[in-house]
């Protein structure tokens, strides 16, 4: 699915942490930090991690195996 643009997410800061936004049907989810890079959403069902090269945010990593680049 790296090549359909349909499928894209927006994630924001929040008060508590951040929110991810999905563009293909404007779900959003709300995240709080439990590390720097680590953040899990209320029920802890949904794990997002970041990966930082040159202190700027490069990926992401859903459920440890779904990974989502930034764009540019």
């Amino acid at each position: 699915m790296a090549n359909d643009n349909n499928l894209k997410i927006t994630i924001e800061p929040s008060a508590q942490g951040l929110i991810l936004k999905q563009l293909w049907d404007n779900k959003t989810i709300s995240f709080t930090p439990r590390s720097e890079l680590f953040f899990l959403n209320e029920d802890g069902t949904f794990p997002l991690t970041f990966s930082v090269a040159n202190g700027k945010v490069e990926q992401m990593t859903c459920f440890e195996k779904d990974l989502w680049l930034k764009a540019d």
